[in-house]
This record gives C-alpha cells, structure tokens and sequence, in this order.
C-alpha cells in the first residue's frame, strides 16, 4: 500500500484535450450488468468504464472509496479487505482510498462498503483519454542546437505577465497534473538546477520527467517557460529561480490515465506544498469523489483549483472544471472572440488565451524536445495558473479564495460583467496585482467561509459602498418581496441528498417555455428560489434523478416544496423523474391534482380532456381517486356510479 500525503495551495486543471475526450473500455459489461442487477450504487458509470484501469491488476478492478475521514477510511479498508480487496494507496488528504479488488468479489466489496456508515460513497474507477492535436507543425530542435531567437507567444502579451515586473519575493510552487514532463527540454526548468520534483501513480516506465505524450510540457511551458534564454519561448513566470514546479503524471505516456490515478497525483500535489496545481484531463461525467476532492483541496489546504473548461463547442457540462470549487477556464484567439471549440456553460468563470498557442512540447516518446503552436481550452488553463503563481508571489498573505476573486474582479470584461462564453472576462495579470496592491488581500475577498458555486455566482453582487450614517431620514426597513398585481410570488426549496450532482429540475409553462430550473448541486445542502408567475398560469414541475433513485430516502433525505399562496406541493421520493402541477386554475386541474382532491374525479368536458388520457402524463390511470372507488369508506355513490371513472367498473 502507497500512503500519500501533501499540501497543495493552487490547482489548476487544464483540459487535456486540443480534440476529444474518450472513455475507454473498462470493467467486463456482464460484471456491470451483475452489480446493477443488485442495486448497488455505482456513480454514473457506463458498462464500458467499469474499473479496469492502468492502476487494476490482473483480474482486478479499481475502486475509489470516499470515507468521512480517516478513521472512516481505517474502517473501509479492514472491510473490504475481508473481500479480498487490498488498498493500493491511502490519500489521506483527500480522504479516500484507492482499492483494487479481484473480480470474482466485486460485488460483495461494493456492498460491504456501501454499508458502511463512514463511507460517503464508492465509485469504480474511470479510465480518460486525452487526444491533442497539433495546429500547426513542430518546430525542430536538435539535441545541442539552440533556437537563437526567442518569441514572447501571444498569449503572454494578452494577460499582461511582463507589466507586472517579475514575480514577488515568495516562491510559488506550481503542481502540473497532466502527461508528464520533459525534463531536459532547454526552455523549462530543470530537476536538480532549479527544484524540479514530481510522482507518477503508474508502475513500469511512466515516469514523472519523462513526457511521451507532449501535452504536460506544453502547459508546463505556458506557465515557467524560461526567458531571457535566447532559446524558444517565454512564460508567464519566466524566472525558474522564483517560482518551482510539481509535477504529477496523472496521465500515461499514451495520452490516457484513470480517475483514481489523477486523484492519487492531487494528493501528492497537496503533500508536497503545491500552490497551484494545472491538471490537463477530463471526461468521464460528474464524480462525488471528484467533486468532494477538490472542495477539501479548496476549502481545507487553501488550494486554487483551475481547469479548462473542454472542447466540444456546446453548452455541456464537463468535468472536474464544472465542479463548483474549480475555476473553469473558456478559451479566446487572438482578437479576443471566443473560441469555436470552446464550451459554454453556467460553470465558465474566467477566459485566457487558447488559439495557436506556441510552447514547448517532447517528441519522440520523450526523448526529443521542441516547441509547437496548439490550440485548446487546455492551453488557456495555463494561462491562468501561471497569473495566479505570478500575482499570488506578491501577496502570499492572501488566500486561495482571495486570489481567485482577485482575478475574476479584475479581468477585461469583454462586455457583459459575465456570461457563458467569457465568464467574468480574460484574466488580467497587472490589473489583479494592482487591486491587490490599492486595497490588499481583502479587494480579493472578505468571505472567511470561501463560498464557492462556482462560474458567473462566484462573485457576490457588489451593492457599492456602504454610505455614511446620518440621524435622517430613518434607514427603510429591507424590502420585502413581492410581485406585480397580475402576478404572484413562487417559492422552491429543495434540499439535495448525499449525490446533489445528480440533482436537476425545471419548472415551465403548459406551451414548455422553463421558467426556472436548477442543478450541478452540492450534497446535503438547501437551496432557496423565489420567483413571480402569471395569476392564472399552470406550471408544470419536473425534477430528474440521473442514477433513478430520486432524493429520497436511501442515500440521503433530500425534499422539495413549492409554494404559491395557500398551494404547497412537495416531494422526494420518486425514481428517475416525476411531474407535479401546481397554480391552475380550478377548472384546469392536472391529473395529479385531480388525485389529490375530495371531490369527483376530472370529467372530460370541464377540462383539457388531453390530461389523463396523453401518453405523457405518467400513471394516470392509477389516478388514486379513479380506484378508490373500491375503498367502500368514501361511497359508492361518490366514485363508482360515475361513468367518467375508468376501472370503476370493477367495484360493481
């Protein structure tokens, strides 16, 4: 067994992917079948991501437990070793225990710890492929020749490093999760001259200053690619003297890697004092572990987690940068439009350059060095990380959260203060130095709590300063809410269970225009909702479970409760989805509340005889005021002498 350990301060993820994200074959799908056959909670994985990853042996499947904490752990560990399960490493930082298990008891150890009071949750490891692309050919570089011109890229210029004068008196040390490190390579930092140290969680030949791929030491290059050399590229943080690296090989030479084993290099990152730690992966969906890793990383080792935001050109959420503690990262050319490939999401928060990006890569296998101009959202990752190495070696009095502020607040906002594509804007070096300097750590931040939801609600609305007390006129009481005369207030609650990711829900009008609507939530938590409707207008409420088993009661107690006037509908246990209306008028009743009511069930010519009778409505006809008719308690005279009540027939 592998105990790691660190402490991390920054951590920032880049997306390893100029292309696509592939998720490769894993765990045996009859296996897969086998364990969902026993209901066990198996965390948004598909039959071709069941465990077998580079870190599994033989025979074996990786998984990665989530405890409450250490003793938590210590408890998972003697259980699942009953099993014939064995620890592979112990990420006491993170909380969590990577754990290889053979086959045949697979699902015996997944039960075992999912009955486990100190387990959060257990998830089958995902294996990532990563598939960069170059945009346009590698420059060559002969081992002892030198490029005698070095080129400032385009990118520095566009964040302002070389304003800022240089990095501060602190050395900040920089963590690269990604596919390694070409060690070597005359434009970046060396192991022995300058610090250079790393870990790689895979066995045989995937070692941490052997880059075979290209893409870590590309990102690396953006951040500390060495100036004044007369060789190749400049970096953000062009003194190797004045900040370090870390670098953990949380992908293989090949381009791919797994969950845990990215997870594994985190927390060597943390142990070993990593401020900012630049992880270049992605892929395989939402994660607990991965979205409770790095809200402890956040919140508990004052770590600055940054990742690039993917490459699909959509509005899909991708993974770990849509995780709220992350800063996810969109990518801008050179005119400063986004880029094409660059997502668009409610998570974005912050913009960096991500077209033809020059930097230094390794060719063949590693063992050559070069440099090359790619593009991607995993080029604009660095970018930011380097800024916040750079602007946090001045103030290292500041926080993670502090900093992180720092650069939304003072980023060129490209219209809107933030938006999907841009979130708050592209990150300005001098001008985050510069607040901090005018008004020091708290221009940042004052939240000690570190609130973090992540994209364009990261930042607190600026209500302006707080005006100077005067005797009159009285200071009004606060507002309360309140809606138009032909409209009325709509208050939603609800309270996530212990996999608030899978969580999402809408509210929309009868025509299926959204209203409202809501996910990505954290587990365990409230949240408050408060809206006006027309008088008159009939909602429809749906709310989604991914994995199909609602939010309450197994994993959690989690409820809704929709509130409008006297109306109240609340819920929670349901599967995959249910569908509630609330505020119809009474001549337009669902079917749902039609089943609530007292009185007669619907009659055809009093309301959209559409209702009940469209395949969209879900079980309507148990419509429990239909059958109750057999209950003698309520009359025969009241249900089933009523020929508008299907099955009543059967009372007879």
């Amino acid at each position: 067994m592998r105990s790691i350990g660190c402490t991390v301060k920054v951590l920032a993820i880049c997306l390893a992917l100029p292309s696509e994200i592939q998720v490769r074959a894993g765990y045996p799908s009859d296996k897969f079948d086998d364990l969902n056959a026993h209901n066990i909670k198996q965390r948004k994985l598909s039959p071709v991501a069941m465990g077998h990853g580079p870190i599994a042996g033989a025979g074996e499947g990786t998984v990665i437990v989530n405890c409450v904490n250490t003793e938590g752990c210590d408890a998972a560990a003697a259980a699942a070793e009953r099993s014939g399960a064995h620890t592979e490493a112990a990420l006491p930082k993170l909380n969590m225990l990577i754990m290889n298990v053979p086959d045949e008891n697979m699902k015996e150890a997944m039960q075992s710890l999912n009955s486990l009071s100190s387990v959060i949750d257990v998830e089958l490891d995902v294996e990532v492929t990563a598939m960069p692309v170059f945009d346009s050919p590698p420059s060559s570089l002969r081992p002892g020749s030198r490029r005698l011109v070095e080129d400032t890229p385009w990118g520095i210029t566009t964040v302002k490093a070389q304003q800022v004068g240089g990095s501060g008196e602190t050395n900040i040390k920089v963590c690269v999760v990604d596919t390694g490190y070409g060690n070597g390579h005359p434009d970046l930092p060396r192991k022995v001259e300058h610090g250079v140290d790393g870990f790689s969680p895979y066995p045989g030949q995937e070692l941490w200053d052997v880059d075979g791929h290209g893409h870590g030491s590309h990102c690396a290059g953006t951040i500390g690619a060495i100036g004044e050399n007369n060789v190749g590229v400049v970096g953000v943080n062009p003194d190797p003297n004045k900040f370090s690296f870390f670098i953990g090989k949380g992908l293989k030479n090949s381009g791919s890697g797994s969950n845990a084993g990215v997870l594994e290099a985190v927390e060597m990152c943390i142990e070993n004092g990593a401020k900012i730690i630049s992880m270049s992966l992605g892929g395989g969906g939402f994660s607990q572990a991965g979205h409770d890793a790095y809200q402890d990383a956040y919140e508990n080792e004052d770590v600055l987690i940054i990742a690039a935001a993917g490459n699909g050109g959509n509005s899909a959420l991708g993974y770990p940068a849509s995780y709220p503690h992350v800063m996810s990262v969109a990518a801008v050319d050179s005119g400063l439009n986004k880029a094409g490939f660059s997502q668009y999401n409610s998570q974005v928060e912050i913009a960096a350059p991500g077209v033809l990006v020059e930097s230094t890569i390794t060719n063949n296998s590693g063992a050559g060095f070069t440099y090359a101009s790619w593009s991607g959202t995993s080029m604009a990752c660095p970018h930011v990380a380097g800024v916040a190495a750079l602007v946090w070696s001045h103030f290292p009095s500041c926080s993670n959260h502090q900093i992180r502020h720092a650069l939304l607040k003072s980023t060129n906002t490209q219209g809107d203060p933030c938006n999907v594509n841009f979130g708050y804007g592209i990150v300005d070096a001098q001008a985050a130095f510069n607040l901090l300097t005018a008004g020091g750590c708290e221009a940042g931040s004052d939240d000690a709590e570190k609130t973090s939801p992540g994209g364009c609600n990261q930042l607190p609305v600026d209500l302006g300063p707080t005006p100077s007390p005067t005797p009159f006129p009285p200071t009004p009481s606060p507002t309360p809410f309140s809606c138009p005369p032909d409209q009325r207030s709509v208050h939603f609650e609800i309270t996530t269970d212990n996999y608030g990711g899978e969580t999402s829900w809408t509210i929309a009008s009868q025509s299926g225009v959204v209203v409202r609507e809501g996910g990505n939530y954290a587990r365990n938590t409230d949240y408050n909702d408060l809206f006006c409707t027309a008088n008159d207008e009939c909602l429809d409420f749906t709310i989604i479970d991914s994995y199909g088993d609602g939010i309450c009661c197994g994993y959690g107690i989690g409820s809704y409760t929709i509130s409008t006037g006297d109306e109240v509908v609340t819920g929670g246990e349901f599967t995959h989805t249910e569908t509630k209306q609330f505020g119809c008028p009474e001549d337009i009743v669902g079917c749902e509340a039609s089943c609530q009511t007292e009185g007669a069930p619907w009659v055809a010519g009093n309301m959209d005889d559409a209702k009940c009778s469209n395949s969209d409505c879900e079980n309507c006809d148990q419509c429990k005021i239909c059958t109750r008719g057999c209950d003698w308690s309520y009359g025969p005279a009241t249900y089933c002498q009523l020929e508008q009540c299907s099955g009543c027939e059967e009372c007879e």
